[in-house]
């Protein structure tokens, strides 16, 4: 709350301003997480004004550009989520209020890397248009205990 006012303060000098809340997500694998994006406009926008709104990736090389996971458009309310994602990613969005989130599903370790928020306004483009933060996707741990009566021991399993 406190870094959404700082930008409210700073947004009308500034131009667009955006921000990720958290510079790193944790997240085990297989289990989900929601990445969430705030922005400030540098005006107050209208039901008629266009707004994107694209979460991307890094891609393997960094020579490659981002790889785009979705993409909501103001005009006609409409998200598009890459084909590949399209079980596993939901992207939500409240223009109004300045935020976007995209919770990943059974998350894997192809996602461990960084994300980017980029939000498009026609005639905004001073600022920060977009953030960056950075997706740890951890191992399971696994602990198995086994005790026959006379022997008690653990096997700690990662995967």
């Amino acid at each position: 709350m406190i870094l959404f006012f700082i930008l409210a303060v700073f947004s009308s000098a500034r131009g667009l301003q955006v921000a990720i809340g958290q510079p790193t997500y944790e997240v085990a694998r297989g289990d989900d997480v929601t990445l969430v994006c705030s922005f400030i406009p540098a005006a107050q926008s209208t039901p008629s004004t266009l707004v994107i709104v694209t979460w991307s990736m890094e891609a393997d090389s960094p020579v490659d550009p981002k790889i785009v996971i979705a993409t909501f458009y103001s005009i006609n309310n409409q998200v598009d989520i890459k084909p590949s994602y399209k079980d596993r990613a939901e992207m939500t969005h409240d223009i109004t209020g300045g935020r976007s989130t995209l919770t990943l599903r059974k998350v894997s370790m192809q996602e461990n890397r960084l994300w980017q928020c980029r939000v498009q306004i026609p005639g905004d483009e001073e600022g920060t248009p977009s953030a960056t933060t950075e997706l740890v996707v951890l191992g399971k741990t696994v602990v198995d205990t086994c005790d026959n009566g006379r022997y008690t021991w653990s096997l700690v399993r990662q995967w």
